[in-house]
This record gives structure tokens, sequence and C-alpha cells, in this order.
């Protein structure tokens, strides 16, 4: 859908490792132009903060565009862990106060398309695409 985005994914991985991607994407290929962060049903470590998720975004360039895809989990159907509402509530406040910054209701989306996530957190394999397009959909509406 995106042939000039660069995705760095993996399972599993927290808000505190987003610092070290950043940096490594940039000395390999330079300060990026936009970046979406689709992180946060991980809990992050003892410690890791709102304040230390402001540190890595005040680390952007200005002009760079940020999407944040709100995280979603589930411990039981339909209602999202505490984690994922702390997170989300930390990326409304950060989205806020950054200009160029955008919110991606990955939570409304799930509620309104029940049976796309395998185990609460994961969308199943067949829904893949429709992850894709939401992401790259939300991209052209920031």
């Amino acid at each position: 859908l995106r042939p000039t985005f660069t995705v760095d994914g993996e399972p599993a991985r927290q808000l505190s490792a987003l610092q070290e991607r950043l940096a490594s994407y940039t000395a390999l290929r330079g300060a990026p132009t936009g970046v979406i962060i689709a992180l946060g049903t991980v809990p992050p470590p003892k410690g890791f903060g709102k304040s230390d998720l402001v540190r890595v975004v005040k680390g952007l360039p200005k002009t760079a565009e940020l999407m944040f895809v709100m995280p979603y989990a589930e411990n039981v159907p339909g209602r999202p862990t505490q984690n994922t509402v702390k997170v989300v509530g930390w990326m409304k406040s950060i989205a806020k106060g950054r200009s160029q910054t955008c919110l991606a209701d990955w939570p409304a989306y799930v509620r309104t398309h029940r049976g796309i996530l395998q185990d609460g957190v994961h969308v199943k394999r067949p829904s893949e695409r429709s992850w894709a397009r939401f992401v790259s959909q939300e991209w052209s509406r920031c």
C-alpha cells in the first residue's frame, strides 16, 4: 500500500524500545519525515512513563509528521486493559501539544469489527490487510 514506508515491526516490542529504534533508523537513513507509532499493548518497564514518551517525541524533527496508532488489548472481550487505556491517554495528551501529530483510533476500529483479533491483541491473519488498510487510510487522513 505504501512503497515508501519502512516498517520496523516486531511482536511484543515495548514503548521503551522506541528511542533506540528511531536512533537506528536515523543513523542508517537520516531523520524521518514521518513516523507511525503503533506500540503500547505490552506494558512498559517499571519506571517508563509519559515523560519518557514525550522526550522521545521531542527528539523527532519538528517538521516530521507523527501518527500514534492508539493501542488496544483486552483481557475480557470488549474491555481494554488498564495499560492500553493509560498509553492512549499519553498519546492523546502528546498529540494535543504537538503540531503535525494525529491519532489513529484503533480501539474504535476493533470495536466496530468484532472478531478481527485472535487473542485480544493481534489481528487474525485473514484480517492483516484490514489492519494495513486502516493504517494507510489514517495516515492519509493525517
